[in-house]
């Protein structure tokens, strides 16, 4: 069950997707391993058997069955590094994963805008549709939010509906980083949902 983004309201009192699971339950103490500052690039790494997509001070973690895609880049503006994760490319209709938007000290746009700007900039996509935004509880951040909708993805092989959580995410003073959970249209729950919620922050040194 999500701890965070909240579905649609007629299956909000089934599915409880706000940030409240965890309310009160307390935070385990991060692994090393899975520590990182924000410069650090990502890597992925395996603690007690699962892997972790590490980086940028935060970590999550991912199926066995993910692959990394093109080496980490720095963003158009410079504001970013970018990176992405995800099932295989061949996956059909889509292969789902997160597109990586990593925060850069005192650069680009921060939480007190950048979720609006993303919902403005998502609305102009063919078949819009919002399905929820609100607070997010990332445990170790500063303050976090989402945005959860749904799109028209114009691809080689045709057009696919697909759902989209950006988690925005305050990693530190000055430092917002934006994360894209994407899969196809009622796959996301089953391919996304377990890495979304296990998404912290965890600054530090790395082991």
């Amino acid at each position: 069950m999500s701890r965070r983004a909240a579905r649609p309201l007629l299956l909000a009192a089934l599915v409880l997707l706000a940030a409240t699971v965890l309310a009160g339950c307390g935070q385990e103490e991060a692994d090393p391993a899975t520590r990182s500052e924000v410069g650090t690039g990502f890597q992925v790494v395996t603690v007690e058997g699962r892997r972790h997509v590490v980086g940028h001070g935060i970590e999550m973690q991912v199926p066995a069955s993910w692959v990394t895609y093109e080496a980490e880049k720095e963003g158009t503006d410079g504001s970013t590094w970018e990176w992405a994760a995800g099932l295989p490319a061949a996956t059909r209709p889509l292969p789902a994963g997160v597109q990586y938007s990593m925060g850069r000290p005192g650069e680009g746009v921060q939480l007190d805008t950048l979720p609006e700007g993303a919902k403005k900039l998502a609305e102009t996509s063919p078949g819009f549709t919002l399905l929820d935004e609100g607070e997010a509880d990332v445990p170790g951040a500063k303050d976090a939010r989402f945005l959860r909708f749904e799109r028209d993805l114009q691809l080689e092989s045709g057009t696919v509906r697909v759902e989209q959580v950006s988690l925005f995410v305050e990693v530190d003073k000055g430092v917002t980083s934006t994360l894209r959970f994407i899969a196809a249209a009622g796959d996301w729950d089953e391919q996304m949902e377990s890495a979304y919620d296990s998404v912290r922050v965890s600054l530090g040194k790395p082991a």
